[in-house]
């Protein structure tokens, strides 16, 4: 189906553009050898609409209806732009497993390499093999499960986490000698040329990669566990309080309403020598100047009490001595204030 590109954005119509671009998408080469696995439609949506809000933020397609272009190379232009895109995603996705690929291939474009002839023009489908190797039919090379099969003895490389990549921010995972020796031992055990995409899954397959891989709850996932594979369902973690910080919470509430009863009805009596119109006069004071909701300087208060200003000065330095002698745990203050205050309002109420 050919599609004409200049009609549609010339006329500007959002819909059919984003059919169109679906179904470039859908048949991109990079698409389907990232989600050959996924569901490929979902995938397809997701990138179409990443691109095509990016074509229209770059205002890409009026562009190239203001400069002209033919419909070939408005579709080549969009083709590199989804290719673009792809190894954008893969580089976000995907970091490690992205940076060991390019360093697989830089390494075989070494003199330790060669290519072999092949009718393939893609870099990823090109053949390579060992520098000694002669020429041979392109028949003979294995398949990517025989090569698996044949390279299954060496074993998982170690991960080095000791160097750091450019800026520090990644590790290195494995030195270019030492990948360079794993890539000359599978061609060694494999006996074969290998394609570029099939060496780079077959170096992957022997390194320890950290890749995160985003699922949702309900897809199942398997595992190994005690040697045996099942199958595993993820559950959302349970967000309420398990039945032992359910009862240190109470616990803790509890030793917070009798430390404040102890404070207000035993230590602040004690401070004003157990004398009980002072005591009364205190909290009258302390409500006012912490509990009320006025906003009241000490002067304000004085003149509510029908008190001088010395008394309730007095009576403030009692209360911020007491409390400061009781060197609350931060954490325990917020809940303290808030229980000193009810009682302090249905103290004063009640009077």
């Amino acid at each position: 189906m050919t599609i004409n590109w200049n009609i549609l954005v010339a006329e500007g119509n959002a819909k059919e553009l984003w059919d169109a671009l679906f179904l470039l998408i859908r048949t991109h080469r990079s698409v389907r050898n990232s989600h050959r696995h996924l569901n490929n439609d979902e995938i397809c949506a997701d990138l179409v609409q990443e691109y095509f809000l990016d074509l229209l933020e770059r205002n890409r397609l009026e562009f190239y209806a203001t400069a002209g272009y033919e419909n070939l190379r408005i579709e080549n232009e969009l083709r590199i732009g989804i290719s673009n895109l792809i190894n954008a995603r893969r580089r976000q996705y995907s970091p490690e497993s992205y940076r060991l690929s390019r360093r697989v291939s830089t390494l075989l474009k070494q003199k330790d390499f060669k290519q072999f002839k092949s009718h393939f023009r893609k870099f990823s489908q090109q053949i390579y093999g060992l520098l000694h190797w002669d020429e041979r039919p392109h028949s003979e090379n294995k398949t990517l499960g025989k090569c698996e099969e044949l390279i299954a003895d060496i074993p998982v490389q170690h991960r080095n986490n000791r160097k750091a990549g450019r800026g520090n921010l990644s590790s290195v995972i494995i030195s270019n000698p030492d990948l360079k020796r794993l890539i000359i031992q599978i061609f060694t055990l494999a006996d074969s040329p290998i394609s570029v995409q099939d060496m780079r899954t077959l170096v992957l397959s022997k390194l320890l990669i950290t890749d995160p891989k985003i699922v949702g709850w309900d897809e199942e996932f398997v595992t190994l566990s005690n040697f045996e594979f099942e199958e595993v369902t993820n559950e959302p973690a349970c967000k309420r309080a398990s039945p032992e910080q359910y009862l240190l919470e109470k616990e803790l509430d509890c030793q917070i309403v009798k430390e404040v009863e102890r404070f207000l009805f035993s230590d602040l009596k004690t401070a004003v020598n157990n004398n009980g119109t002072r005591w009364s006069r205190l909290m009258h004071t302390i409500w006012w100047l912490h509990c009320a909701g006025e906003k009241l300087s000490q002067m304000g208060v004085a003149e509510k009490m029908g008190v001088s200003d010395a008394l309730v000065s007095d009576d403030k330095y009692i209360f911020m001595h007491s409390i400061q002698r009781l060197k609350l745990p931060r954490e325990i203050r917020p809940m303290f204030y808030a229980v000193m205050t009810e009682r302090l309002n249905s103290h004063v109420q009640l009077e």
